[in-house]
Order: C-alpha cells, then structure tokens, then sequence
C-alpha cells in the first residue's frame, strides 16, 4: 500500500542523533508513512544504527561510497519514496509529536513547520553557539518541511551543485513559487533542532559552507530576498568587517588608520550586537571579527568558482 507521506533525510556522520531522530519518527500518532534515510558516506556507526532500526520503521536505507552533499542526499532520498507528500528534516532535529500528522493536513501547497531550539539545550546557547529558529515559511528550511512529489518531479529535485547544506533548500523554494507553487506556514507541524555549543572553532570552520552563496545570488540575484544584504554584499557586517581588517592591517604603521575598525564595532555592539555580556566582549569581539573575515575570504573563493562576486 502506497504511503500518504514519506520523510526523507540525509545523514552524515551523527549516529547518536540519526537514532534519536528516528526514535522521534517511530513515536508519531499517525502511521501511514514511510521513511527514507541517505547515508552520505558516513563510514562509521550510522549503518549500524539504521540495521537495528529496519525492523522498527517502514524503513528504507540507500548507502552512498563518498559524501556527496546533503543536496544529493536528499534527491536520492526522494527519488526512492513512494509518498504523495515528501517531508524532509535533518538528523540535528527532533520531530515533536502530531508533526506528521500537521503536515499532511495542511498538505497541497509546500509546507513549513516550525521550528524552535531544543528546551532542554538552552544552557548551551553563546556567542558562537548555533541552532535554528524558524517562524515563517521565507527560506524554505529543509529542517521541516513538506512538498507535493509532483513538485519536486517537476524541478527536479534540489540542484546538486550546492555542495555544503547552505543556500540549497531556499533556492529549490523560490523555483518551486517561480513554477507556480504555493507554500504555507504550519506552526503546529513542530520541531526542535539541536543547540550547538559556543565554539570560536566550530563557528570558523562553519564558514567554509558558505562557498556555494554566489551561486544562490547567480540563479536568484539580490532583489527581494531576504537572503542577501545587498548587490555586492552578503551579511550587513561584510563590508565593514574588511575595512576594520585594512584598518587593523595599515594601523601597524600608521595608527590613525585604527578609526576603520569604528564602524564595525559599531554594528556589532549596536544593531548586530554579539550575544555575549559585555565583560566578554574583550576576547568575543576578535573572534568575532575573524568570523565575519573568514566568511569573506570563503566567499571570494565562491565568487570565482561560479563566476558571480559576492562578498
């Protein structure tokens, strides 16, 4: 019997977190679908972990050599569902009771849930810290989300060259409304993601995901999205982030050239404030600097392998 819906994730090297995803899964009120799981070449316990949980789930499992990327996990994911409806979450994210339920009752248009931190990982939360709150259907967040199959035949799928999970989700969304689909918000289909904690590494080695924005900017250009700062310009931060990195470089020699780092500071004190108190903002603020810099310097690599410069 065909399912109403199928849930289709890929996974990459997060076993503990695969099962307590697929534990959220089996606890669902509603039984008429199936799941289908993407390993992109994890090659560690994620195969152990999906072999005891095939005989707990209508479970289907694919197995990639190499990592390919979460956007060609999830294509290979759907293209091996047989639901109506597909909804796609991530193995970071806890499905809350009813959400499948929710999705297939509002299902016709594409449809987001909601999406809020985990509760019980508040304490974990910093200035380098990262989750994801979601409170209208703009981005189109893969985390929860539901789309017609027909919809996703149409396109295609997910574009494949966005290699890193980063821009390739809103961009399936806005050639899915450019196609004529329509999306709505369903605050009751629920999910809570994971809290990482705040790490000055882990946020700077993070900023390697952002290589693939100039091509989100090549397809969908800056106009009306809420992705984007501006024409040249990712994050509001950018601009003034290279000018305090010039400054702080040419004020070796010549102090005055010190005022350039103003503006920035100004920004990340004021209306991008980092989320710390202020008798750390003595060593969160360099850091911070060298974040909003790395993200740059990760974007002009972008920039001349799609051929289309944002910073």
């Amino acid at each position: 019997m065909t399912p109403s819906a199928s849930v289709c994730v890929s996974t990459f090297r997060r076993p503990e977190r695969l099962e307590r995803l697929l534990a959220a899964l089996e606890a669902q009120d509603v039984s008429d679908f199936d799941v289908v799981v993407y390993d992109d070449g994890s090659g560690d316990a994620t195969s152990e972990v999906l072999v005891r949980w095939q005989d707990r789930l209508p479970l289907t499992v694919l197995a990639g050599a190499v990592n390919r990327g979460p956007a060609a996990g999830r294509n290979a994911a759907w293209r091996a569902s047989r639901g109506a409806v597909v909804l796609f979450t991530d193995d970071d994210c806890v499905p809350q009771p009813g959400w499948v339920r929710a999705h297939l009752a509002a299902a016709g248009p594409i449809t987001v849930g909601k999406t809020m931190p985990a509760p019980d990982q508040q304490h974990l939360t910093g200035p380098f810290s990262r989750t994801l709150q979601v409170d209208s259907a703009d981005l189109f967040h893969t985390c929860n989300i539901g789309y017609p199959r027909a919809v996703l035949e149409a396109l295609d799928g997910f574009d494949e060259r966005f290699r890193k999970a980063a821009g390739e989700d809103t961009d399936l969304g806005l050639r899915a409304l450019a196609a004529g689909a329509e999306v709505s918000f369903v605050p009751d289909a629920l999910v809570h993601h994971d809290v990482r904690p705040s790490s000055w590494v882990a946020a700077l080695r993070e900023t390697a995901k952002w290589v693939d924005v100039p091509l989100f900017v090549r397809t969908h250009g800056t106009q009306g999205s809420t992705a984007v700062y501006s024409q040249w310009w990712w994050r509001k931060t950018h601009p003034v982030a290279v000018l305090a990195a010039a400054g702080l470089l040419a004020g070796r020699r010549h102090p005055v050239a010190l005022v350039a780092v103003l503006p920035w500071l100004r920004l990340r004190t004021g209306e991008l404030q980092v989320q710390a108190r202020r008798r750390y903002w003595p060593w969160v603020l360099p850091a911070q600097l060298a974040v909003d810099v790395a993200e740059v310097a990760v974007l002009a690599r972008g920039s001349a392998r799609h051929r289309r410069l944002i910073l």
